[in-house]
């Protein structure tokens, strides 16, 4: 995909019900390693929504916090799933 792709993508994404999130959890860890920081936090704030059914994106998500253009928004997510 291309920049603008990527962006509608996970625009789209990140609109949907949390109960229609949980089933893209996989895409949305996709996306945390998009070179474009919308993409990353949109990302992020999606799967904050999905909440305790977004586990498998712990791995993805510790990396973030060193970031510190993430670092907000992976904790928000971290902290909406909650502990492992």
């Amino acid at each position: 995909f291309n920049t603008p792709s990527r962006t509608s993508a996970v625009s789209a994404l990140a609109s949907l019900p949390p109960e229609h999130l949980a089933g893209a959890v996989g895409p949305l860890r996709e996306l945390l390693h998009d070179p474009q920081l919308y993409v990353r936090s949109q990302a992020l704030r999606a799967l904050a929504r999905v909440g305790p059914a977004a586990k498998a994106a712990l791995p993805d998500l510790v990396p973030l916090l060193s970031n510190p253009q993430t670092v907000y928004a992976a904790a928000e997510a971290l902290a909406a799933i909650g502990p492992d």
